[in-house]
């Protein structure tokens, strides 16, 4: 008699029973026995209890049978999750949100981390014209647990080390396009002043220099031989670049908030509710290219210049 074991036990000993054991079952009621424990008394532990009302119960074996068929359809059955930040339900599996691109936060929570997509700010909170935290986060996509708060707190500076150390890369990612041309231009424009003064100490041997020291001191000699021109060109350049670095690092959260919430506003007035996600896609979260190529251009495209001078 095969039948489910799960939740069962031993008529005689009382150990729970597996499907793995030899069991037998009592002709009359129906009970349960490990073959050993049935041998050992000859006949159903229960046997005092046939034809009275205390008598086991053929139905808590068909119970038991019914619970393994529920657990297996409850298996079988695919297990939705809903979307954090935009309230999407879709299948427990995927990785992220088909619709706003939110990473399936319970794959961090199920991984032994917890993930706030909002920085503990109410995803209610206007930040602003009327644009909530949580859309916020949906326009943010990457890295919303960092952004949100400072949107929250709106202060005129903090501190972004993306955009101190990545400037115009970073614009770029965050497609605030406006501020990212004129940075990479700038940019561009550092390592050109500092052509005249890099051509000068080429010239006359300095970067020839087996080390730093010896550097130094051809450096010192050769000073009256270089233009003051070339020199001033080279301080501005390293000033310009320090310049885009400095004030992109201290402004650059207050520049992405009112990008945020000012391109947020204005996809709520201008598209319908079916096109708010898809404008979100387009004018939100970070592209990878744009990063890349502005890194390309800003490292290799002067040195394309000078060899075309």
């Amino acid at each position: 008699m095969s039948l489910n074991t799960k939740g069962l036990s031993c008529a005689h000993c009382k150990a729970y029973l597996f499907e793995e054991d030899d069991i037998v079952y009592c002709p009359v009621c129906g009970a349960p026995h490990h073959r050993e424990c049935y041998n050992q008394i000859g006949h159903c532990a229960l046997e005092t209890l046939h034809g009275t009302e205390n008598e086991y119960s053929k139905q808590e074996i068909v119970s038991a049978e019914a619970e393994k068929k529920k657990d297996t359809e409850n298996n079988n059955k695919e297990i939705e999750y809903r979307c954090k930040v935009c309230g999407e339900t879709y299948p427990i599996k995927e990785p992220k949100c088909p619709e706003c691109n939110s990473p399936n936060l319970s794959h961090i929570q199920m991984a032994g981390g917890f993930y706030d997509p909002f920085g503990g700010i109410d995803p209610n909170k206007d930040l602003g014209n009327g644009v909530t935290a949580s859309e916020a986060a949906r326009f943010v996509l990457s890295n919303p647990h960092r952004y949100i708060p400072k949107f929250a707190k709106n202060k005129k500076i903090s501190w972004n080390w993306m955009g101190f150390f990545f400037p115009a890369n970073w614009l770029f990612s965050r497609k605030m396009y406006k501020g990212a041309i004129l940075a990479t231009v700038l940019l561009i424009v550092c390592p050109l002043l500092s052509y005249p003064l890099t051509l000068n100490l080429f010239n006359l041997g300095v970067l020839d220099s087996e080390n730093y020291f010896e550097m130094m001191q051809l450096m010192i000699e050769i000073i009256p031989k270089i233009s003051p021109l070339a020199i001033l060109a080279s301080y501005i350049g390293i000033a310009i670049q320090f310049s885009v670095r400095l004030v992109c690092g201290l402004f650059g959260d207050r520049w992405y908030r009112n990008y945020t919430i000012n391109t947020i506003s204005q996809i709520k007035s201008n598209s319908s509710k079916t096109e708010i996600n898809e404008a979100f896609r387009k004018k939100g979260g970070i592209s990878f290219l744009a990063f890349m190529l502005s890194f390309f251009a800003i490292n290799y495209l002067p040195q394309i210049i000078l060899s075309l001078i």
